[in-house]
């Protein structure tokens, strides 16, 4: 089946509506622009999740997610959908077309978190990280991947995918390929420069990885880069 698939860090300060750090700026024109606040969501959070909803994405990963407004996002995002993951790091998908996920065993790279999702209905395996920064990336992965329990299901997975907020934006060379279970993912396309705002997209850092190479549309939609959501953009790849 062809798949429409995102990533998009959700950035926890502005979920939180709290003006710190590198998301500051970000959180300050949210709250310039929608100074009310009811303790649910953020409405530059709503934004995303309406963003989302407008989208009609198969699976999206998420960075940064705070737990206790991921209810709320999936169910603007519709009732089709659920999510699973753990600690900042989950998937949102559309349950009526790649059934029940199923999360797996998996580790942290140093100090930040990944999942992988098993969907059996249709073979795929899903993994969403947020990579740490100045590490050796492709080396890390794959080892954390490799400690993770996908082993029983190696010979039934049809296709792997990766989405995550990589961190390598700051480095000279971009991560352009891994190799999981003996098969390699690639971008299908350039991603675009999707952080930050407090820097203006200078730099790019999240990406969408797949084992079937296929044309569609990568990038950050004009939709999204017009909007007041997160300090990342997000990034899709549609399959045509």
């Amino acid at each position: 089946m062809k798949l429409s698939i995102g990533t998009f860090n959700l950035a926890s300060k502005v979920q939180l509506n709290v003006p710190e750090g590198s998301e500051k700026s970000t959180v300050m024109l949210c709250q310039n622009e929608y100074p009310w606040f009811d303790g649910t969501l953020s409405q530059c959070t709503r934004n995303a999740a309406l963003w989302l909803k407008s989208q009609n994405l198969t699976i999206v990963g998420v960075q940064e997610s705070i737990p206790k407004y991921l209810n709320e996002i999936t169910r603007i995002i519709g009732s089709e959908y659920d999510y699973i993951g753990y600690d900042s790091v989950y998937f949102i998908y559309k349950v009526t077309e790649l059934g029940e996920g199923r999360l797996l065993n998996c580790s942290y790279i140093k100090d930040r978190p990944m999942i992988m999702v098993f969907f059996p209905e249709i073979g795929l395996l899903a993994v969403n990280l947020h990579a740490p920064h100045d590490i050796n990336l492709k080396k890390e992965i794959e080892d954390s991947f490799n400690r993770c329990d996908v082993i029983d299901f190696s010979q039934v997975i049809d296709r792997i995918i990766i989405t995550g907020d990589f961190n390598d934006g700051y480095s000279d060379e971009n991560l352009k390929e891994l190799v999981l279970l003996g098969r390699t993912l690639k971008q299908n396309g350039l991603a675009p420069k999707s952080c930050c705002r407090d820097v203006n997209y200078i730099f790019r850092g999240d990406y969408i990885f797949d084992t079937k190479e296929c044309q569609g549309f990568y990038g950050t939609p004009k939709s999204a880069s017009d909007q007041l959501m997160s300090d990342h953009h997000p990034v899709v790849f549609v399959e045509a």
